[in-house]
């Protein structure tokens, strides 16, 4: 709870302490929560303890009780320590980086309950804890993706990010109300220990959450919109809270819901198709945001192949090495007085920023020793159980070669204009040169302490895709086939799916509905219902002259008259 209230009181006493004040406050609380969540990591993963923290009872039906409380196991506390530590050097990031920017106590604020908001969902004891802290990092993503909301472009993709969100709120509702019906209870723990046979229905539920959160094949089109807010808030939302949250929820709910074959087809299609988009993007930011649902499909493969320890792994590392991308490509955009664009970088100083991002897209890539190598390979090698997702699987490190190496070339390699650049504040470079160090060493600690399952080296299969990629990216810049980037980019997806078939039935069921709001209801019990049902009185108290009943007919009239005007 450190970071929500840290946050509460920034908001406020933001007035009285400004937005300096809140930036030091708000940080020192990301710090005491990575105190208190490492010296938990210690008793869980390194002493074996498993903790059950019942804080209190929230509600009672029956015999079944809801309680608050918290579980730490060894995915839960990892989970939450990699999302306190790169929300802590990410708030370090924002204090330089938005520091010219009004509304700073704001955004400062906001970060931290968007933070303290993840935490909840990934310690939560049972679904319904979960919601709230599912709908928290939701309603906050909103609010910092649409910071800049004199733009028009950034207050349209908050606007998205949260409508697609809703339909996956939509589908974990639907899922906590199948688990319950089918199991009696909320709770993991209970619903682990009575469940028979996987519930396939709630496991669909389920995946829509998974789909829209995470970001997958056909629900990926905010994910490239939300780079219109802040970078701070990219790097937040790629590597520790919104997208990550997903993909958490149905680790934990392994061994209680069906549908891994739809995962395995979700995943695989994710990996290579958003890959591809990556593959035709020329904006770093988008680059770098299509990567992360391609490593998504990866986490999602996984599950689908009932491999959820080697998914939760990917995931810490994955946090680490894509706040490392995003904090030193906003280095580099502030630099270049805020180009975005590949084509035009290249040239300039900027050795954090750049030596930031070659060692982001090693980890990205999967090169050995670097902080994804092992538990990148380890999904690849799990994934031949399923011919579609040994394939995809394959075909996604070719293509994160290839963009990662192009992304290199053209931003660190490539001479670029002479023009006159900024250095990086040094409070960028600390959080910079912080990422980088810590995602090396978790990668480093997670081989040694499992150090059993990563004994076998790299595949020849995947070395050969790396490098093909690898190759590609240095020599073969532009892929032939502008209409087919074109079709991959736009047409087939915002053109066909997301307007033709989705936006086009959606407008015409709203039409519908107002339609239908308008005719029948306001309609009938409006001006139209309120003079029949006088006429009706009134031929009533004619054929009956009963003068007691005029009274009572003169005040429904004077009410329905003024409801209908009001």
């Amino acid at each position: 709870m450190m970071p929500i209230i840290g946050g509460v009181i920034g908001l406020v006493m933001g007035r009285k302490i400004g937005g300096e004040g809140s930036s030091r406050l708000n940080i020192r609380s990301m710090r005491w929560s990575v105190v208190m969540i490492s010296m938990e990591l210690y008793e869980v993963v390194i002493n074996g303890v498993k903790k059950e923290v019942r804080m209190w009872e929230w509600m009672r039906e029956g015999v079944e009780r809801v309680e608050c409380g918290v579980i730490e196991e060894r995915e839960v506390v990892e989970m939450m320590w990699m999302v306190v530590v790169v929300g802590s050097i990410v708030e370090e990031y924002s204090r330089w980086y938005m520091k010219e920017e009004g509304e700073r106590v704001r955004f400062m604020s906001i970060v931290s309950i968007f933070i303290g908001s993840m935490l909840i969902l990934v310690g939560s004891e049972n679904m319904l804890q979960m919601y709230i802290g599912w709908e928290g990092i939701g309603v906050c993503s909103y609010i910092l993706i649409s910071y800049w909301s004199s733009r028009s472009e950034t207050s349209k993709a908050g606007m998205k990010a949260m409508v697609i969100n809703r339909i996956g709120d939509m589908g974990i509702m639907l899922g906590i109300g199948k688990g319950y019906v089918s199991y009696g209870s909320v709770s993991y723990g209970v619903m682990k220990s009575v469940v028979i046979e996987e519930d396939r229905i709630m496991g669909i539920m389920i995946i829509m959450g998974v789909m829209t959160k995470s970001s997958q094949m056909g629900m990926q089109t905010w994910l490239s919109d939300a780079m219109e807010g802040p970078t701070p808030v990219s790097a937040l939302i790629h590597a520790a809270t919104l997208v990550t949250a997903g993909v958490y929820v149905v680790i934990r709910m392994e061994g209680i819901i069906g549908g891994k074959e739809i995962m395995i087809g979700i995943g695989g299609g994710s990996i290579v198709y958003i890959g591809m988009l990556g593959v035709y993007a020329q904006d770093i930011k988008k680059i770098i945001a299509y990567s992360t649902g391609s490593q998504l499909g990866y986490m999602v493969l996984s599950v689908g192949v009932e491999s959820s320890n080697n998914s939760i792994s990917h995931v810490i590392n994955h946090g680490m090495v894509k706040g490392m991308l995003f904090m030193s490509a906003g280095g580099i955009i502030h630099s270049r007085k805020e180009e975005q664009d590949i084509r035009k970088m290249g040239g300039g100083v900027m050795r954090v920023s750049k030596m930031g991002v070659i060692i982001g897209s090693m980890g990205i890539m999967g090169i050995e020793y670097s902080s994804g190598y092992e538990s990148k390979e380890e999904i690849i090698r799990e994934s031949s159980m399923s011919r579609y997702g040994e394939i995809s699987s394959e075909l996604g490190v070719c293509i994160t070669s290839y963009y990662s190496i192009r992304m290199i070339k053209r931003v660190i390699v490539s001479e670029g204009k002479k023009r006159r650049e900024e250095e990086e504040e040094e409070g960028m470079k600390r959080s910079i040169m912080w990422m980088s160090i810590i995602g090396v060493i978790i990668g480093y600690m997670k081989r040694e302490w499992e150090r059993e399952e990563w004994e076998e080296e790299i595949g020849k299969k995947e070395k050969e895709m790396m490098m093909i990629g690898v190759v590609l990216g240095i020599y073969k810049e532009k892929i032939k086939g502008r209409r087919i980037g074109r079709w991959i980019g736009k047409k087939w997806y915002n053109e066909v799916w997301q307007n033709r078939w989705i936006g086009r039935r959606v407008e015409e069921m709203c039409r519908e509905i107002v339609e239908g709001i308008d005719r029948k209801i306001l309609e009938e019990c409006g001006g139209k219902g309120s003079r029949e049902m006088m006429e009706v009185m009134e031929r009533v108290v004619r054929r009956r002259g009963n003068v007691s009943k005029y009274g009572i007919g003169m005040v429904i009239g004077i009410i329905m008259w003024g409801w209908s005007c009001g």
